[in-house]
């Protein structure tokens, strides 16, 4: 009976830490994956970044992230209010 009683103490310790174990592989498995959404991280991209991010890594052609943003935004903009534009910094006004 003591041998019966002490696996009763050690099978749900047992499980319990193997459980835990298999949590933390699995998590550190799918934060190694390239397109992994991290549900512990607290990282939220928008879709209009996902969009940026893979025709910037899997495009045929090379294209500037920074055009297609402006690009993006302008749309966006255009679409809220016609009368509404994006400046980017990197058009810059001189004042004297």
């Amino acid at each position: 009976m003591q041998v019966n009683q002490k696996n009763n103490l050690f099978t749900p310790l047992f499980f319990s830490l193997a459980m835990v174990a298999g949590m933390f592989i699995g998590y550190k498995l799918h934060s190694n994956m390239p397109t992994a959404k991290s549900f512990f991280a607290g990282s939220k991209h928008s879709t209009l970044d996902e969009v940026l991010k893979l025709i910037q890594n899997r495009y045929v052609d090379s294209v500037s992230a920074d055009s297609l943003s402006t690009i993006a935004i302008n749309s966006v903009l255009e679409e809220l209010d016609p009368h509404s534009y994006y400046i980017p910094k990197s058009i810059q006004f001189y004042s004297q």
